[in-house]
């Protein structure tokens, strides 16, 4: 049996030099989540309509605020409708613009919804990691002894 295709199993060199590094990272990307969540919770989008009479701000599940000037009250009210609801959307796209520009600053993929579970599930994963990586060189190790052509 050929086991060379189980050598992607054994973890990087460097990685088993300093095991503690998944959990600093872990804490790294633990920190720019809870800036992003810091951020975030007053982050908005803005849009003006082309007149300048109807302004929308938005977060990701609410329009804020809606001003309307009195003379956007002299529009007919279908003109009108349609109006506040362009821009209410092109303030809500505004905010998913300024979230993925942040998100991006911050090395953040995309954010998780739950930021709280996201953190505490990076420092499980960090812990178990840190603990166990000795673990699983050892089980490598073994399992390509045992195999049949191993070491």
């Amino acid at each position: 049996m050929d086991t060379s295709g189980f050598e992607s199993l054994r973890p990087p060199p460097d990685l088993l030099d300093d095991p503690g590094r998944v959990e600093r990272e872990a804490e790294e990307q633990g920190e720019a989540l809870r800036r992003l969540r810091q951020e975030l919770a007053g982050l908005t989008g803005r849009a003006t309509s082309d007149d300048g009479t109807i302004t929308a701000i938005a977060t990701d599940v609410e329009l804020r605020e809606l001003q309307l000037d009195p003379k956007a009250m002299r529009k007919p009210s279908v003109d009108l409708a349609e109006e506040i609801v362009a821009v209410a959307r092109a303030a809500r796209e505004d905010f998913e613009r300024r979230r993925r520009e942040l998100t991006a600053e911050l090395g953040v993929a995309t954010p998780p919804q739950d930021l709280d579970a996201a953190l505490a599930q990076m420092r499980q994963v960090g812990e178990a990691f840190s603990r166990g990586s000795g673990d699983v060189q050892a089980l490598v190790e073994q399992f390509l002894r045992r195999a049949p052509g191993g070491r």
